[in-house]
């Protein structure tokens, strides 16, 4: 019995540069938003309270870097 099988062969040439440019944008705007996400996660671990009881004996700067201090240290002061 002889062979019968046929042999074809097909090409395609497809430009995909665009939809590669587009993925990788994509992509790029995802870890932006995952970044901003564990960003966000962290911060709420923070629940920090401020009373002024006398606001014109404030030092600004010195409460600044206290916040600063507390927030670098995990919340405690």
């Amino acid at each position: 019995m002889a062979d019968n099988q046929s042999r074809v062969s097909i090409n395609i040439n497809v430009e995909v540069s665009e939809a590669l440019t587009g993925l990788k944008a994509i992509q790029r705007e995802a870890k932006k938003a995952t970044q901003a996400l564990r960003e966000l996660e962290e911060a709420q671990q923070y629940n920090i309270t401020i009373n002024i009881n006398e606001p014109d004996t404030v030092d600004t700067k010195e409460l600044a870097e206290k916040l600063s201090s507390m927030i670098r240290k995990g919340g405690a002061y």
